[in-house]
């Protein structure tokens, strides 16, 4: 049994980002996002996509192929599922995940690249 507590990798007014450094019995690290209402557990390879794809996210050219929008809309892996985000909403998000992708990177460098 592991007796590791949750770590707080970022956060910011509008959620956190999560890290069990306990890893399940499938041997994965889960990472918790929570932001807003919504909260979902996924493994590191589904955070970096998730990460990938908000930072990647054109918000400038987003507005300008959807003038009449007032927000943004992310597509999830579910093919009925979205989300809407203010634009300044989506920005913390994105800030939020980009400043864990970071925490994420720094915690797995010694891993990486042992002495």
């Amino acid at each position: 049994m592991c007796d590791s507590q949750t770590l707080i990798l970022a956060e910011l007014d509008g959620g956190r980002i999560l890290l069990n450094d306990c890893p399940q019995r499938d041997q994965r690290l889960l990472l918790g996002v929570e932001f807003g209402n919504l909260m979902h557990w996924m493994d590191v390879e589904d955070f970096h996509l998730l990460e990938f794809n908000v930072r990647q996210f054109d918000l400038a050219g987003f507005f300008a192929q959807y003038p009449g929008q007032s927000h943004v809309m992310l597509k999830t892996p579910f093919p009925s599922l979205w989300f809407r985000f203010p634009p300044e909403e989506f920005l913390e998000l994105r800030a939020l995940l980009t400043g864990a992708a970071a925490q994420l990177a720094w915690r797995s460098y010694p891993q990486r690249f042992p002495n």
